[in-house]
């Protein structure tokens, strides 16, 4: 099993690290558990295999936030709480494989995929051919085993009912939010929109931010028998959420692409309606920018003169604006959700601060 990370959360000391330590386990003993029930030989066996080999890898924020919640209550971290982290984990993971194939990406923080190992014939099961369609298809049907496991870790939690009931309700709730909001971000890209900044602001919340803040944080109250403000976790889910991907999109045009993982210039050959770009319309470098976006062979040296552009004419400036006005919502709202405000803070701290 890899090694475990440090987890962009705050509090990694004590009994969260050592919590997410058994999420990274768990983790670990799922997938060699549904390898171990596949049909040996098939197919799907070499598929569970090679989700084996990654399913542990991250930095665990989800299940960290939902954790660091059930910590500070009285409650504590439990074999329950160690699932419900995993099944958040596993949902993360079968989004990452499903965006990959949508933005048909083969490679991951430098090295193949899921999908690049199965188009390059790779995988245990290709007999050495290689195959986009195959490597596409086997990131769909994993990220279809992933979000059933997800699901089957919270039904056979050991919980009253009504609280199991939540969380399913909780969990069907956030997939139609990321569904739409993907849906709505492909969209974008697919038919030349031009979204403004707050349009995009609400695609990134359902795309990221339902499942990202405000499911571990739903999950975490839940289980602890907490009730804080509806009112305050949406509104802190949503500056937090937004926060995260403003700080997304301005790390992987600016950021260090080792520390971050990905190629400076993909989201410009996707043409992806990032918070930087839709600060660029309306800008004297808006014609040159428009042209590069969603151009699958964009030259290494006109992305880079791309980059400069957003930077130079404000775009850039204007996202970290975008970042600062979130970053100040988010604690605002964490200082309406006591006795979670010190958590909740510490974790706006670490997203501000982060470099990859």
């Amino acid at each position: 099993m890899p090694a475990p990370q440090n987890v962009a959360v705050p509090q990694t000391t004590g009994a969260v690290a050592s919590a997410v330590d058994r999420v990274r386990e768990r983790l670990d003993r799922l997938a060699r558990a549904g390898a171990g029930a596949a049909l040996r030989g098939t197919s799907v066996d070499a598929l569970w295999r090679e989700i084996a080999r990654t399913v542990t890898d991250g930095k665990l924020i989800r299940p960290a936030m939902l954790l660091a919640v059930v910590a500070r209550s009285d409650r504590g971290v439990d074999d329950d709480a160690i699932d419900l982290a995993a099944a958040i984990e596993l949902l993360h993971k079968a989004f990452l494989l499903h965006d990959d194939v949508i933005d048909h990406d083969t490679v991951r923080r430098g090295a193949p995929n899921l999908i690049g190992r199965f188009s390059r014939g790779e995988d245990e099961a290709s007999g050495g051919h290689p195959s986009v369609t195959r490597g596409e298809a086997a990131g769909i049907l994993a990220g279809d085993l992933l979000l059933a496991s997800a699901h089957d870790l919270v039904a056979r939690l050991d919980v009253p009912a009504p609280l199991r009931n939540r969380l399913l309700d909780d969990l069907a709730e956030a997939l139609q939010w990321s569904v739409a909001g993907e849906l709505d971000d492909v969209s974008f890209a697919a038919n030349g929109e031009r979204p403004d900044a707050a349009r995009v602001a609400e695609m990134l919340h359902a795309k990221t931010g339902a499942y990202t803040v405000r499911l571990p944080l739903q999950w975490g109250f839940a289980l602890s028998g907490a009730a804080p403000d509806a009112g305050a976790i949406e509104r802190y889910s949503r500056a937090v959420g937004l926060a995260f991907q403003i700080q997304d999109d301005l790390l992987g045009l600016f950021g260090d692409p080792e520390l971050v993982g990905k190629d400076r210039h993909s989201d410009l050959r996707e043409g992806k309606v990032t918070a930087v770009i839709a600060h660029a319309y309306g800008t004297a470098d808006w014609p040159r920018i428009e042209a590069a976006l969603g151009t699958a062979l964009l030259d290494p040296a006109e992305g880079d003169a791309i980059i400069a552009l957003l930077d130079g004419g404000g775009a850039r400036a204007s996202a970290e604006s975008d970042l600062a006005g979130a970053i100040d919502a988010a604690r605002a709202a964490a200082r309406e959700l006591t006795p979670f405000d010190d958590v909740l803070g510490g974790i706006v701290d670490s997203i501000e601060g982060r470099r990859g």
